[in-house]
């Protein structure tokens, strides 16, 4: 399955690696930029060229950056479909070879949810991949930078960091847990439905459509949406913790700058 991957995840790597270095000389340049005003027409030497094309290269470097990270994306989307589409023909695959004791065994819903749930889990892995080198790396060198420009006051932010990152983690718990209440509320709807689906003839002979449709409404409403409500609770609390984080981190970095 990764053997028509790799080449466009390898290449993905390089246009992230040209991206992420744009971003990390655009504060190198600026830095230079803001020494070019300071000097500018008090020191012998310091043309306006020189300005220009400080300049011109922080423009290129955001092109080249904005560029290359589209381009990156667009590649890693490729093995992100190749890996989803082989999963989901190999799940259809294994559902055609079962027998029947093996098939009575898995409901349509379960069938479904491997389809649309755990196979695009596993594909999305694809897209977080370059995670475990570039997120490393941009600390690495970010919290470099504030060391040399800002000191040891650089290190509450870092404090902040670890402190967002203990809460996220602690967020993230929650929001799993009622993710796997939804789905087993879900697996439990769908049996349900493929249970009146099955035995429509009883059903109707015996005027059981209110009942049914008491019992599924009742799992829907009760327990499958008011999971999904906390569900979408918890993720927005964990967006907004996000959001805030970046804000507290420079208050307090610069709050302790001396």
């Amino acid at each position: 399955m990764w053997s028509g991957t790799w080449r466009d995840i390898l290449w993905s790597g390089v246009y992230l690696a040209i991206s992420v270095g744009s971003q990390l000389l655009q504060p190198l340049l600026l830095r230079r930029i803001i020494t070019f005003f300071q000097v500018y027409g008090t020191v012998k030497g310091v043309e306006l060229d020189d300005g220009l094309l400080l300049a011109a290269a922080m423009g290129v470097l955001g092109l080249v950056r904005a560029t290359a990270f589209q381009a990156y994306w667009l590649r890693l989307m490729l093995p992100f479909m190749w890996v989803d589409k082989v999963l989901s023909a190999l799940i259809f695959r294994k559902v055609l070879h079962l027998s029947s004791e093996s098939r009575s065994k898995h409901t349509v819903g379960e069938i479904v949810s491997y389809l649309s749930v755990d196979a695009d889990r596993i594909a999305v892995f694809v897209n977080y991949i370059h995670c475990l080198w570039c997120y490393p790396l941009q600390i690495t060198v970010v919290m470099y930078m504030l060391y040399q420009t800002m000191g040891r006051s650089c290190l509450a932010g870092v404090a902040m960091l670890a402190i967002n990152a203990c809460a996220s983690t602690w967020l993230a718990g929650f929001v799993q847990a009622h993710v796997r209440d939804f789905f087993n509320w879900r697996d439990q709807r769908m049996r349900v439905i493929t249970e009146a689906m099955s035995n429509m003839k009883s059903v109707k002979l015996y005027s059981w459509q209110s009942a049914f449709i008491d019992r599924i409404c009742k799992i829907r409403d009760a327990n499958e949406l008011h999971s999904l409500r906390k569900v979408g609770m918890w993720k927005a609390v964990m967006n907004t913790s996000s959001s805030l984080t970046t804000v507290l981190i420079g208050l307090v970095t610069f709050a302790t700058y001396e």
